[in-house]
């Protein structure tokens, strides 16, 4: 699905598909993790996101699925909580309050992700 390719000075790019979006599902990838702070960096676009501040949603990586709510800030969740929000970007980043998303997740740059919206 992704391919790596090698660019001038060993530089590694990677050409990833769109964010596609239907209902209640964005299928995305991560295209980033923040150094120090471990948050996955996504291509899809913030506004994609058609739910309310509070909200949950699931996100899905490598098989396995994860519970958040959607927020504008870190702490609008417990300690430890799954959060998505509107990263630097205006692209959706998912976090861990206070917490690692990409060790907690097991989830890397490259990786495809699925965001579940909830239904009302």
């Amino acid at each position: 699905m992704f391919r790596k390719v090698i660019g001038l000075a060993g530089y590694l790019f990677l050409l990833l598909p769109a964010a596609v979006a239907a209902d209640t599902a964005i299928e995305g990838a991560i295209i980033g993790v923040d150094v120090g702070y471990g948050n996955l960096q996504t291509n899809i676009p913030a506004d994609a996101m058609t739910i309310d501040l509070g909200d949950p949603f699931t996100f899905s990586c490598n098989g396995v699925s994860f519970e958040a709510t959607w927020v504008s800030w870190y702490e609008d969740v417990a300690e430890g909580e799954w959060l998505g929000l509107s990263g630097q970007s205006d692209q959706v980043q998912i976090a861990v309050s206070f917490g690692h998303a990409d060790e907690a997740s097991g989830c890397n740059v490259g990786d495809a992700i699925e965001l579940k919206l909830a239904t009302t």
